[in-house]
């Protein structure tokens, strides 16, 4: 995209593509240099949702709504700028704006545009239907020339959650109309009765010998015997040689049936294929990261986030997991190196940066250069209590307890609803400079279970 600019043929629509790729792919700094750019330039309607786009992005929503209604402002018939500046209102949730949206909502919902599509979604969701309206949702659904079987499907949820009394005949007529069409229909049905807990129906409108067909079918046949507790079937299943499966998704089978059925001896085993044959996958690796957290298996899913992090070229999701399950585990150590890797690889990230400092001054390690670091992140974001709070520990730890205390006194905050590692900092600093029952009265209020062990060290002879 770069590159295309340089050449001085770029379009104001090429200008907006590579500012929603910037911020489909998160990287702020290009969207708002360019968005700056088209805005001077020649700001269109699209323009005006992007730049909506990057400010409910940055958490700022009442921008977000300015120039979402610019757009409208800009092109007020045009579907998808009142659906923008619908969804924008209800984020502010306020009488007045929930008002607006809905009037708006309605307006896009009888239209034959695609928008129409998610404006009855949002009516149906955020707006509590009567019977009424939800049968007449239903109907625009249906009868909307762009809709989508997942689209049908969701209509048929609106009638089952408001018609409950309807329940078995709902779903006798989908069973009917859905078998018939083509696989993704079947896919989609199978899938919708598992969603509402039918899985003897999937299992009977999705059989096995009908299942072997596709990846899709074979697993919403699958996940429906799972549920069933019918391990030695999915057993029996996975054992054919028509299994239309990766081998990396039926290893992922054998250790639930392993599991399930108490063979305790191979779900180790079952585990290392599995991770084998996830390899370089990224894809591979995220599934298997998130079903062994589901089951509790924690230690396969940091294997799996440590070897995300090593292949892909955007880790820092990677990363995020990564620490964030090794936080639950409590491996401060183990934190540390991640956060060492990752900062590494993407030094911009300044709260890793922070934690790293953090980390080291916890294991009372790295004492000098962690000082050096927190007192940049303070001098950068002087405001940022996490930044405060990493510089007091580093000054704890230098035996300065007073410029500690300087920096986290006369705060406008509520220091029983910070995080407990923050909360053992200031109870420390306290301490530090001899106002022990200050200290002690924090420190007692602290939920302990929620301390690092070196959080507790801290604060263990305050409590």
């Amino acid at each position: 995209w770069r590159e295309l600019l340089k050449t001085g043929k770029a379009t104001a629509v090429d200008r907006n593509e590579m500012i929603a790729f910037a911020l489909r792919q998160r990287e702020w700094d290009t969207a708002r240099e360019q968005l700056l750019i088209a805005l001077k330039t020649n700001p269109v309607p699209e323009t005006f949702r992007l730049t909506s786009d990057y400010y409910v992005a940055q958490g700022d929503l009442n921008q977000g709504v300015t120039f979402a209604r610019q757009a409208y402002d800009a092109a007020p018939n045009d579907s998808t700028n009142r659906l923008v500046l619908a969804h924008r209102l209800m984020s502010l949730r306020g009488t007045n704006e929930n008002r607006e949206a809905f009037a708006l909502l309605k307006q896009v919902a009888f239209t034959k545009d695609p928008p129409a599509l998610d404006a009855i979604a949002l009516l149906a969701m955020r707006f509590q239907p009567t019977a009424d309206e939800v049968t007449n949702y239903v109907q625009l659904i249906q009868q909307h020339p762009a809709r989508t079987l997942a689209q049908e499907f969701f209509a048929l949820d609106l009638l089952l959650q408001h018609q409950p009394a309807r329940r078995q005949e709902i779903i006798d007529k989908a069973c009917a109309k859905y078998t018939a069409p083509g696989d993704d229909a079947l896919v989609q049905l199978g899938r919708w009765l598992y969603r509402n807990n039918e899985y003897t129906l999937v299992v009977k409108n999705v059989p096995l010998l009908k299942a072997y067909g596709s990846q899709d079918m074979f697993l919403v046949h699958l996940d429906a015997l799972a549920a069933l507790g019918r391990w030695a079937d999915v057993e029996k299943a996975l054992e054919s040689t028509r299994v239309p499966l990766d081998p990396f998704f039926v290893s992922i089978y054998q250790v639930r049936v392993a599991m399930e059925m108490g063979r305790k001896e191979l779900v180790p085993l079952n585990w290392t294929v599995a991770q084998r044959r996830a390899a370089n996958n990224a894809q591979h690796l995220i599934y298997l990261a998130q079903y062994a957290e589901k089951i509790g298996a924690d230690d396969e899913a940091i294997k799996a986030y440590r070897r995300m992090t090593e292949i892909t070229p955007n880790a820092k999701p990677a990363f995020v997991a990564l620490i964030r399950l090794l936080e639950k585990v409590g491996h401060t150590r183990d934190i540390r190196e991640a956060l060492r890797v990752m900062i590494e690889r993407f030094p911009e990230e300044l709260p890793a940066r922070n934690d790293y400092a953090y980390l080291n001054l916890l294991l009372n390690e790295n004492i000098e250069t962690a000082r050096k670091a927190s007192e940049e992140l303070v001098r950068a974001t002087p405001n940022m209590l996490a930044y405060r709070t990493t510089l007091a520990l580093a000054y704890l730890r230098l035996n300065q307890p007073a410029n500690a205390r300087t920096l986290l006194d006369n705060l406008n905050i509520k220091w029983a609803d910070a995080p407990a590692g923050w909360q053992a900092v200031y109870a420390a600093t306290l301490a530090g400079n001899g106002d022990t029952n200050a200290a002690r009265q924090i420190a007692r209020q602290i939920p302990t279970k929620s301390l690092r062990p070196e959080e507790r060290y801290l604060i263990q002879t305050l409590l």
